[in-house]
């Protein structure tokens, strides 16, 4: 029995033991349990941090996402807005890499990825290739442009005309303040934009002129400036100067500018922009551009047997409205205030024409010039001071003037073509004609050179003797006149610019009917034993060219004003 008992007792005990064992092993399961969730926990709240991580490029990274959006939310819904937007059912992990590509996007914004041409001064705009063009350049519906590489010039915005649509302008509108802030620049303030010189060539342009529309706010409202100045020649690089803010400045910023470069343009005209640079006054800006203001044309004379080449400088028309305080201290109200308008009207790429016309004299002297063809109109009025600036230009140059009057150049505009000003005027300009304001002559070893006063629409018959008197020298002749001979193939041009009025000189024109203007017309452009080998003249403020029936050619220049003039070149047959 008692054995029978311990046996029990032993029993119990070996399952007592077993029991606790159990126990024991499920207690410790359950910890390894609770461990394992905690460690998950904090890896997904706080991931480790490696090295990477704390490069100054991931710090960089960090402050731009945390600028751009604190929370995820905030970051998705950016990202969104720069790419299309993830569907409903995302989880986060789908999100990702969105947020990685959108830190991309806004480091190539803020710079990072640039093209080495990029602007990097808001005072000089060029042009590189960024995204943001398609949004921030654009063009009429007839034009479309391109960002491209000028083998002179390196990058430059092309503006062509794509297709045709009567009465509609062809431009280019870039949004300044915006293409700033894309390349990661302040905007210049408007007061640092009085004048803005645009480098740029015209290609198959047939209008003569481009405008810009400035548009910004000044002292807290809109301003809209308008400008239009005139081209160079098709198919060269120059500068062209419009006024934006003007010398008045004021606080404020510019939005956007506008060219505006054809009218009724045909498929195929361009425009070429390679930099639209801002200045706070003119005189800077006319440093930069010097003789580039001019637009010079071409010509050459050929005679036979010449035995050296020759180079002269044409110009015409150039209108100086100067006057001192003298002068307006001569003069009626009447007076000074209509020639302030005239001032005011031969204004050209922002330039008076007293602020063009020294360059003129500069470049004959860079071109070598042997003389200056002047046609007269040089000057509006006979004020002190026009008579000043055209005497101390055109005798501060090697070039030597040959110069005619013109109907403006001796006198206003309250006493024109009267006894007064004939008797008290034109003597004023006898130190430019060397004595005689009827006729001036310069001879060469092989050819002379006359330029006659033909600014009344006549010539008196005393003129036309000492011209036919030249005749005797047995020399080729170059006649330089203001107004221009009639010609067939100009009338109409000239009737078209001028109100239906022929107002060039000879048989079929103005003056027909003085004996010695037929005499003279006769000689000239029917006679195929003339003398004259080439006329040139100004008056009617467009270039052409013309051939009279006897084979003599006539060159006519446009207005200087406008910055135009012409290069002769006289040599004889190759």
């Amino acid at each position: 029995m008692k054995k029978s008992i311990r046996k029990i007792l032993i029993l119990m005990g070996v399952m007592c033991i077993i029991f606790g064992l159990c126990a024991l092993t499920a207690c410790n399961s359950g910890d390894d349990t609770a461990t394992t969730e905690a460690t998950t926990e904090v890896v997904t709240e706080a991931p480790e941090i490696t090295e990477a991580d704390t490069t100054p490029e991931a710090t960089e990274t960090t402050a731009a996402q945390t600028e751009s959006a604190t929370t995820p939310a905030a970051s998705e819904a950016e990202s969104v807005s720069e790419t299309e937007a993830p569907s409903e059912s995302a989880t986060e992990s789908d999100t990702e890499p969105e947020t990685t590509e959108e830190t991309t996007v806004e480091e190539t914004t803020e710079g990072n990825t640039l093209p080495a041409d990029a602007p990097t001064d808001p005072t000089v705009v060029t042009f590189c290739d960024i995204p943001e063009n398609s949004s921030l350049i654009t063009t009429a519906s007839i034009a479309k442009f391109e960002i491209m590489d000028d083998a002179d010039k390196g990058s430059v915005l092309k503006v062509e005309v794509s297709k045709y649509k009567k009465n509609t302008i062809a431009y280019v509108k870039i949004n300044y303040a915006s293409y700033m802030k894309a390349l990661g620049l302040e905007t210049a303030d408007w007061s640092d934009c009085a004048y803005a010189l645009v480098e740029v060539k015209a290609e198959g342009i047939k209008s003569s002129t481009i405008s810009m529309v400035s548009v910004g706010k000044v002292d807290g409202a809109a301003k809209t400036v308008t400008s239009t100045s005139s081209y160079g020649a098709n198919g060269e690089w120059h500068y062209v100067l419009f006024p934006v803010a003007g010398e008045e400045g004021g606080e404020g910023m510019l939005g956007s500018l506008q060219l505006e470069f054809a009218e009724n343009a045909q498929v195929g005209e361009a425009i070429y922009i390679k930099s639209i640079t801002f200045y706070d006054n003119k005189i800077d800006a006319v440093e930069v551009m010097g003789t580039d203001l001019l637009k010079p044309q071409t010509a050459t004379v050929v005679i036979p047997g010449l035995t050296k080449e020759y180079t002269f400088l044409h110009i015409t028309d150039t209108h100086v409205s100067a006057f001192s305080d003298s002068d307006k201290g001569s003069w009626t109200a009447t007076r000074l205030n209509y020639n302030l308008a005239r001032r005011a009207a031969f204004v050209a790429d922002g330039l008076y024409a007293e602020e063009r016309f020294p360059l003129f004299f500069d470049y004959a002297d860079k071109i070598g010039a042997e003389a200056i063809f002047m046609t007269g109109d040089l000057v509006d009025f006979p004020s002190e001071k026009n008579l000043e600036l055209l005497y101390n230009n055109a005798t501060r140059v090697n070039a030597d003037p040959i110069f005619c009057l013109g109907n403006h150049d001796w006198n206003y505009s309250d006493d024109y073509m009267t006894p007064n000003s004939y008797a008290t005027y034109k003597p004023l300009f006898a130190n430019l004609t060397g004595g005689d304001p009827d006729i001036s002559v310069k001879e060469y070893d092989e050819f002379i050179v006359a330029a006659i006063d033909n600014s009344a629409d006549m010539v008196t018959q005393e003129t036309v003797d000492k011209f036919f008197a030249l005749y005797a020298k047995n020399k080729p002749i170059i006649l330089l006149l203001h107004v221009p001979l009639h010609a067939e193939t100009l009338a109409p041009d000239v009737m078209t610019a001028w109100n239906g009025r022929n107002i060039t000189m000879g048989i079929g024109a103005m003056g027909e009917g003085w004996q010695s203007v037929r005499d003279l017309y006769t000689s000239v452009c029917l006679d195929e034993n003339t003398p004259v080998v080439a006329v040139f003249a100004g008056h009617v403020h467009f270039n052409h060219v013309d051939t009279f029936p006897n084979g003599v050619t006539q060159y006519v220049t446009s207005a200087g004003y406008f910055g135009d003039c012409r290069v002769v070149t006289v040599k004889g047959a190759e």
